[in-house]
């Protein structure tokens, strides 16, 4: 399961606000919120985290988990991201 940490991380990779963030998963904007200033367990139903990651992979992110949990965006959607 992503983190708060995580979530927070790729919405500012990208670039957007919480508001884009929960726009973008069809989610109250509130569960943003909640998720992002979770440490450890979040009380945010799992179908809003689901909805988050799912948006945010969609968009090119991709979560790294394991030993050291972060984000970052995936090559080609990087490279894109650059373009003027």
């Amino acid at each position: 399961m992503i983190t708060g940490d995580q979530i927070k991380a790729a919405r500012h990779l990208l670039g957007w606000r919480q508001a884009e963030l929960a726009k973008q998963a069809s989610i109250p904007a509130h569960s943003v919120e909640s998720a992002e200033s979770s440490i450890g367990a979040s009380f945010v139903p799992g179908q809003d985290l689901q909805s988050m990651q799912g948006a945010l992979e969609s968009s090119g992110i991709e979560f790294t988990n394991g030993d050291e949990p972060g984000v970052k965006l995936k090559a080609m959607e990087a490279r894109e991201a650059l373009r003027p």
